[in-house]
């Protein structure tokens, strides 16, 4: 009876065994498989992927210390070439900025002398309408005027002023007027009148 149980035993014990290989192991195995088939045929690197999640576990890291040193001075070094440039784009924005000011300054004095200009070109306009106005009043009275006495004061006004009076009266009142003045300076102010029109 102690073979029997024995031999009971190591059955059990075989039977045990392939239980746990066929109803665990190997399913186990092949959706392990299945899973990596599919994921290949997705396009996920498997293998990348487990390298990856072993190599950021602890007991597995190969960083030592030399490399963090390494490391640690590589970021040095490109924080001080940030500040290098942080320092050259900041000069360039405060040249900008002076650049942008000046010209705001020039712009604004550009505008007053605009202003000023404007102003004095309307003050101009407004001399000359009074101008105008005063010189047609000037015109109104010749035309007004006996031919005798409108002559005798225009022969004793210099020329340029004679012509200018007597450019502005209509062809009735100019006629009168030439007939009145002595013929030379009749000759005069027609050669005047003609190179005026001209």
């Amino acid at each position: 009876m102690g073979k029997a149980s024995e031999e009971e035993f190591e059955l059990e014990k075989t039977s045990r065994m392939q239980w746990f290989l066929y109803v665990v192991l190997i399913p186990v195995l092949f959706t392990i498989m299945l899973v990596l088939i599919i994921a290949t045929l997705s396009g996920v690197n498997v293998i990348n992927k487990a390298k990856a999640l072993t190599s950021s576990l602890p007991f597995s890291s190969k960083t030592t210390v030399s490399n963090t040193s390494a490391t640690i001075g590589s970021n040095n070094s490109k924080i001080l070439d940030l500040q290098d440039q942080l320092k050259n784009k900041n000069a360039e924005i405060t040249k900008l900025q002076d650049q942008i000011d000046s010209q705001a300054n020039d712009k604004q004095e550009l505008e007053f002398q605009q202003k000023q200009l404007q102003s004095d070109i309307n003050d101009m306009k407004k001399a000359a309408q009074i101008h105008q106005k005063k010189f047609s009043d000037i015109v109104s009275t010749y035309t007004n005027m006996s031919p005798n006495s409108a002559a005798a004061i225009i022969s004793n006004l210099d020329d340029n002023n004679a012509v200018e009076i007597l450019a502005n009266l209509d062809t009735d009142t100019l006629a009168s007027i030439m007939e009145k003045l002595s013929p030379q300076k009749a000759a005069k102010y027609t050669q005047m009148l003609s190179a005026k029109t001209k």
